[in-house]
């Protein structure tokens, strides 16, 4: 951005038209002339004025004739500002597209060419999306909330994460995260629909990966070519001195220390001299290589306590240069300082949404160092040793920059290990080795300690991460290397030891442990050598990736047999039980080291950090997050062979319940840790997304299991329970050591997670539905995470979930003439009973037993079927001993009512003799005939056991069933003054006979096990009067159920009627009152129809 579009941006901040404070009113120069006419005070906003946005007004400015005479004395710019910013805007992006457009006709005609085929992609995308199967389990949410900015790839630098249509279009191969993804969607997929919770436990969020195509990618300045880009990028301007020399040293005390091919006292001899010749005959190369120091600098180590997002935004002025420079630079011969530049600007992208831009400014790079015979040993001999060792050292680090991207995308290696035949670098600093200053080695007074044995170690290991993607993964050439399991662990154990072998031969800087030996809160003491600390972790957090690399084929061989199990119908080929019990052993030692990686970036991540650049912590662990739920998944399901049509997939009934325990809980820590990496960046939000997902299937398939599930949450809330404490504990502490006083409201976490405080309960604003609860703004997953397992476990006492002998229940008449209960045979859930008729020949299997709500085996749902001729009302009126009544819990009916929220719910009572079945008719009598009858729609929950001075975590215990009502009401009886009194009266008005029809089903709470996601219509004659999700009551069903229950006992049978939406027929002007021969639906997801007609007395 140029210092004239800088200053333009501050004098033109959209914040310029919010309107000033009300005290002081502001002179405009035109106002509209809608404004004009009412005599209204216009805030002068264009296109449209407040005043006319609010009052839906159409907002026209007039400029007044010239030739009346009047001279208008305001300056053009404030009257039209916005006009001019637009114009600006325009002229600009023509400028952009004229620089590669042909000029008359024929560009028009490319304009309208670009336009279609912008419409067909769009519309093409369009029924994409509408197309998808919902049959699948989509692992990744919807990104909706984030949308891709210009230039950015739908996949980030380290190829974690992608869009599906992707796949087509670029390669990744097995070693890629991408393409274990696809196998951990396609084996949960499938597990989930094999126990029936692909439709209970996760919206239809599609068949693809993510639920979403991906966006068209645009085109950034710094991606056109170099004449148009240097039109706008100053290649030339430096910062400040001060500063410039402050990002150096910041870059080789962090990044220049993990990668020392670049000499910092050349650096700064060549700066020091460039700055005295006014940086005149300076090289593109220097120039473009600092530029990206700078970047590296800003991006990473100048502004830690800043979000990554704005640190990425500052770095990327410097990057626009390099990356302007870059494009010059390959176009002449190719020199060291050129290699370098591709080098860092590669390493910089992956850090970036722009995964081809790194794999591309690699690609520079190696092919310049081949041109360079930077591999050759022979070309040494002609340079100094310092020279000849930068020179290796540029190689090893193209290696390294190579296995990485390998990896990472799933992609052939470029340099092969027949190419490294050059000697390890020297474990000594380029200063040490030049000798050319007695000062060089410690220009500050302290000698800095070598820290080259952590660049020897790294290409150590990647010779065996060579050799594993060679051998495991076959070279990444295809998808499939097609290798059996006998080959596969033969050649994983051969690689395991060479594994073990590098491991014993590390030096002793590297062998340290400071996740385990660091007490909290002693990371940065004097005592510790931080220094050796962080080379120790970087370089196991790069063995334990690797380790998990040489272990997943065995893990995704696992899953991709899961995932074919009922996709090809066939049986699971166990094979021989010898290699199927080392494939387990494998898998567990592939999840151990994934449990490593979650244990120490936790541990390490908190300031000061010892861990390397926020993006590689990322994806190891994120990687190990998707191993660690791959375990889970293997554990807590099982295959089976107990049907004709093939092996199948069930809940295992005995589980290892400690080691799920474990995986799980550290699952749930991946998914905290993450929110201290990357923070305002896609990848960073998307990785956390996926987890939070990852995490809730986790619980779902864990509360499966009828004997030990229980058991497993219980534990879960344990284990949170005890570390919230330990961490308060340890923040307090912290707090002392530092002199600091009390710390008043919120606790704040080293991550930056809201600790509620103690009076609180922190996951009481929790909600399932990922769609609905997220928000970038506050990525609180560690409370969100563990709500799943809360609302079943209260501060480490178990809530019982009452099962009862149905799960659904009806009272019918059937073909035969008898009365009878029964459980409904019903192709799904979501089946509508009350739509039914005895033409649809809807059966049945009667129940037994006086009591419906029965435990002891007496109730009970027995196997004759008969056919239902007609549904009735779940419970009988004689049956239920009271209906007590919410009024006032639904904002919009408040609102509609013209009244204010009530602190505490608002009750009324019904008699029994208001109740009637399903289809019966609402009778108006004569005294509420005069155009007041009226229907409220609501949900009903039915107490299934007496209840009293119950709390609101006990509260969903005494739950019978739940059911839909209708309170109809009279309306003049309820609120006119001659009738009704000064105090609107509720019991008379709203208790006549069939005032209270209940049906059509009673659905237990094992089918609605959360009310809040039901959904609630009220329709009269077909026209929809009602609309709105139970989760907007003011009062929720826990807080009714405790609240009614204090000092009053809510008997068995007894009706709790939870309040109506808005959308009554008093709400609507004019006034839409029942009249006889209407017919009123009340419709709940899960339950179905209440359907009755109503007439005259």
């Amino acid at each position: 951005m140029t210092a004239e579009a800088r200053r333009s941006s501050h004098t033109e901040s959209p914040d310029q038209s919010t309107a000033p404070p009300s005290y002081k009113r502001r002179r405009i120069a035109l106002a509209c002339t809608s404004c004009r006419n009412r005599k209204s005070r216009c805030n002068g906003v264009k296109p449209a004025c407040s005043l006319c946005v609010e009052l839906g007004f159409e907002c026209i400015y007039q400029q007044p004739a010239a030739a009346n005479g009047v001279n208008t004395t305001v300056p053009q710019q404030n009257s039209s500002g916005y006009d001019e910013r637009l114009r600006a805007i325009e002229d600009t992006l023509r400028l952009l597209v004229d620089q590669n457009e042909p000029s008359g006709p024929k560009r028009r005609e490319s304009y309208f060419r670009r336009a279609e085929v912008l419409e067909q992609v769009e519309q093409q995308q369009q029924r994409q999306v509408t197309v998808n199967s919902d049959e699948d389990v989509a692992i990744l949410d919807e990104d909706d909330d984030q949308p891709a900015n210009a230039g950015e790839d739908s996949v980030d630098g380290m190829a974690a994460i992608t869009d599906p249509e992707d796949r087509e279009s670029r390669f990744f191969g097995p070693s890629s995260n991408i393409t274990f993804l696809r196998h951990i969607s396609d084996a949960t997929s499938t597990t989930l629909k094999a126990i029936g919770q692909s439709r209970t436990s996760e919206p239809p969020l599609g068949q693809s990966l993510v639920s979403r195509a991906a966006s068209p990618v645009t085109t950034l300045l710094s991606e056109k070519s170099p004449a148009v880009r240097s039109q706008y990028v100053n290649i030339r301007s430096l910062p400040s001195e001060s500063r410039a020399l402050h990002l150096i040293q910041l870059f080789f005390s962090d990044t220049g220390m993990l990668f020392p091919y670049i000499h910092e006292q050349e650096i700064l001899r060549t700066y020091s001299t460039a700055r005295r010749n006014r940086f005149v005959s300076v090289s593109r190369s220097w120039l473009c290589l600092l530029n990206v120091i700078f970047a590296f600098a800003t991006y990473i180590s100048a502004r830690p306590d800043q979000p990554a997002e704005k640190n990425a935004a500052e770095s990327e002025v410097f990057m626009e240069r390099a990356q302007a420079l870059a494009d010059e630079i390959e176009l002449k011969s190719a020199n060291l300082e050129s290699v370098q530049c591709f080098l860092l600007m590669a390493q910089y992208r992956q850090g970036t949404q722009r995964s081809d831009k790194a794999w591309i400014l690699h690609g520079k790079a190696v092919r310049a160092a081949i041109q360079l015979g930077l591999q050759s040993r022979s070309t040494l001999a002609g340079f100094s040793s310092v020279e000849a060792e930068i020179r290796k050292r540029t190689w090893f680090a193209c290696m390294i920059l190579d296995r990485t991207l390998s990896m990472t995308f799933g992609r052939p290696a470029t340099i092969p290990n027949s190419y490294m035949t050059l000697d390890l670098p020297i474990n000594q600093s380029l200063d040490k080795i030049a000798m050319a200053a007695p000062a060089s080695a410690g220009h500050n007074g302290v000698e800095t300690p070598d820290t080259v044995c952590l660049f020897t170690a790294t290409i150590q290991l990647y010779y065996i991460l060579e050799d594993i993607m060679t051998q495991l993964y076959g070279s990444n050439i295809d998808t499939d290397p097609q290798l059996t399991m006998p080959v596969m662990l033969e050649r994983t154990l051969l690689l395991e030891q060479r594994m073990a072998e590098w491991k014993r031969n590390l030096p002793f800087q590297l062998q340290r442990k400071p996740w385990v030996e660091i007490a909290p809160g002693t990371v940065g003491s004097p005592a510790r050598d931080p220094i050796s600390d962080r080379l120790s972790v970087i370089i196991t957090l790069r063995y334990l990736n690797t380790r998990i690399l040489l272990h997943r084929p065995v893990l995704s061989t696992f899953l991709q047999r899961r995932a074919r199990l009922r996709a090809d119908g066939g049986a699971f080929e166990d094979g021989d039980h010898f290699f199927h019990d080392l494939g387990e052993r494998s898998i567990k030692a592939c999840e151990q080291s994934a449990s490593e990686i979650v244990e120490i970036v936790q541990r390490t991540s908190r300031p000061p950090a010892l861990l390397g650049a926020w993006w590689f912590s990322a994806y190891y662990t994120f990687n190990a997050a998707l191993v660690i739920f791959s375990c889970i998944l293997l554990e807590i399901t099982t295959t089976n062979r107990w049907t004709a049509a093939g092996p199948t997939i069930t809940v295992a009934e005995l589980l290892d319940t400690g080691r799920i325990i474990d995986m799980i809980t550290h699952l749930r820590r991946a998914a905290e840790t993450l929110q201290r990496f990357g923070e305002g960046m896609r990848s960073a939000k998307r990785i956390r997304k996926t987890l939070l997902k990852l995490v809730h299937i986790c619980m779902n398939l864990a509360q499966s299991n009828n004997e030990q599930g229980a058991a497993i949450l219980s534990a879960l809330s344990s284990n949170y329970d005890a570390e919230m404490a330990q961490l308060q504990q340890q923040i307090g502490l912290e707090l002392a050591n530092s002199g600091g006083g009390m710390v008043h409201g919120p606790m704040i976490a080293g991550d930056g997670m809201m600790l509620p405080p103690t009076t609180m309960d922190p996951f009481a604003t929790y909600d399932v539905g990922m769609h609905q609860y997220w928000s970038e703004n506050t990525m609180d997953l560690f409370n969100d995470l563990v709500e799943q397992f809360r609302t079943l476990v209260t501060r480490g006492n178990l809530v019982k979930m009452v099962k009862y002998a149905w799960k659904r229940l009806i009272r019918f008449e059937s073909t035969d003439g008898r009365t009878l209960r029964g459980e409904p045979i019903v192709p799904s859930d979501d089946f509508d009973i009350g739509t039914v008729t005895e033409k649809d020949g809807l059966k049945a299997k009667v129940i037994i037993g006086d009591d419906i709500f029965d435990t002891t085996g007496k109730t009970f749902v027995t196997n004759e079927v008969v056919d239902v001729k007609r549904v009735l009302g779940p419970v009988a009126a004689s049956e239920v001993p009271i209906l007590r009544c919410v009024g006032l819990n639904y904002a919009k009916h408040i609102k509609e009512a013209g009244r204010q929220p009530p602190p505490f719910p608002f009750i009324f009572f019904k008699p029994n003799t208001t109740v009637i079945d399903h289809e019966a008719s609402i009778v108006i009598p004569k005294i509420a005939q005069d155009d007041q009858a009226d229907y409220e729609g609501e949900l009903c929950i039915v107490i299934g056991k007496d209840a009293k001075d119950v709390s609101v975590d006990e509260a969903l215990e005494y739950v019978g069933g739940y059911t839909a009502g209708n309170d109809v009401s009279s309306r003049k009886l309820q609120r006119n003054v001659e009738l009704a009194g000064r105090v609107p009266q509720w019991g008379f008005s709203k208790g006549f006979d069939t005032f209270a029809p209940l049906g059509p089903v009673l659905v237990s709470p094992e089918i609605i096990p959360d009310p809040t996601k039901l959904h609630l219509k009220t329709i009269v004659d077909g026209e929809v009067r009602q609309d709105e999700g139970v989760s907007d009551l003011l009062f929720d069903c826990k807080y009714i159920i405790s609240y009614l229950s204090q000092g009053t006992t809510l008997q068995k049978g007894s009706v709790i009627m939870t309040g109506t939406p808005g959308g009554v027929g008093s709400g609507f002007n004019p006034t839409k009152y029942l009249k006889p021969g209407q017919v009123v639906d009340v419709n709940i997801s899960k339950i179905g129809t209440l359907r009755n007609p109503v007439i005259y007395a």
